[in-house]
């Protein structure tokens, strides 16, 4: 037979697929109820080997929470996703109807009223909700000065310029080198450009990193 950490021999209950090892020593504490006398002599059939896991027809995922109840004294906290009436059915199913559920309590935000737990849904919501859309504009930044460093480079490349001048109607000529990747992005290039030299140092700073970081170039100040 298996045993657990103590020693103590246990056995495997399977409630639809989810299987559970539970020590026997827990299981006599509850003499009277289904779960105990399916693993007692009396129900075992002859030739059932005793690690066999003995199938149960009821929900798997609260069981662990019948487990809580037998092992804390009738004491469960349940989560919201757990209906307290569906725990009680099943802890009669299994025989424990002589016992005072009124010990079954929903955690700390649980016991609120629903108007707390909703505006505390909705708090938690609109934080994760800003550190998304803050890290989104952080990554476009960052996809749009890699873009500008690119161009930039690609324009020394062809012209051996280091002093470009960037205009609001700028277009990329049909004969650059980045024209095939950057024809239909003339407008967000410039945007881009106009945000990094009028003093907006998240862009300038991140625009000035990747043009070093990707092509080994610096941007300074024309003499």
């Amino acid at each position: 037979a298996t045993s657990d950490s103590n020693g103590s021999p246990t056995v495997v209950f399977d409630l639809g697929g989810k299987t559970y090892k539970v020590s026997r020593s827990l299981l006599e504490q509850y003499p009277d109820t289904m779960l105990a006398r399916m693993v007692s002599e009396a129900w075992k059939k002859p030739g059932q080997n005793p690690e066999d896991p003995h199938f149960i027809e009821r929900d798997g995922e609260r069981f662990k929470y019948v487990l809580d109840f037998m092992r804390d004294g009738g004491s469960v906290s349940l989560p919201l996703t757990v209906s307290k009436d569906e725990l009680i059915k099943d802890l009669e199913y299994f025989g424990f109807d002589a016992t005072d559920f009124t010990s079954i309590r929903y955690d700390s935000v649980g016991a609120m009223e629903p108007k707390t737990i909703y505006k505390r849904l909705e708090e938690k919501y609109s934080k994760k909700q800003s550190e998304v859309r803050k890290k989104e504009e952080e990554v476009k930044m960052e996809l749009e000065c890699m873009q500008l460093a690119h161009f930039c480079y690609l324009e020394l490349k062809r012209t051996g310029d280091t002093l470009f001048t960037w205009n609001w109607y700028f277009k990329v000529p049909t004969n650059h080198l980045a024209y095939n990747t950057y024809k239909e992005h003339s407008a967000e290039l410039s945007i881009t450009a106009l945000r990094t030299c009028k003093g907006n140092n998240d862009y300038a700073n991140c625009f000035q990193s990747k043009l070093g970081e990707l092509f080994g170039l610096k941007c300074t100040e024309p003499k």
